[in-house]
């Protein structure tokens, strides 16, 4: 970890969980959620490390279902600095501009699809 610390140049890590199948086992009832082993005293492990915590999940935005979430993170006790809703499902995550996408595509799914589709859009603008 200290070669990852030397070359973001940060002393912690931004850390993204998702909820359902990372935090907690899933359920339509929010209130019968389970903590899935170990996760909670991981989290709390890293707090106390420094590390910021995003916590994003496929949960709707509704008041409701916000304050259910909230509820159940504060029971479980687990740590957060950041709490987004909506994830979106099966999203291909771009995290580099597409011209450079086809330099680092056999590395990461994302990339790969972002490095075709802009493949296959240069093509199209050709025609």
């Amino acid at each position: 970890m200290e070669e990852f610390y030397k070359k973001s140049g940060e002393e912690f890590v931004n850390l993204v969980f998702e909820m359902e199948h990372v935090i907690c086992s899933p359920n339509a009832d929010y209130n019968l959620c389970r903590p899935i082993a170990n996760v909670t005293e991981f989290m709390q492990w890293l707090t106390k490390q420094g590390h910021h915590i995003t916590i994003w999940t496929k949960r709707s935005n509704e008041l409701e279902v916000t304050m259910k979430t909230k509820d159940w993170l504060k029971i479980q006790q687990i740590p957060y600095d950041r709490l987004l809703f909506d994830r979106p499902r099966k999203g291909v995550f771009v995290n580099e501009t597409p011209a450079n996408c086809i330099y680092f595509g056999s590395d990461d799914d994302d990339v790969y699809i972002i490095a075709e589709l802009f493949k296959e859009w240069k093509e199209y603008v050709r025609e």
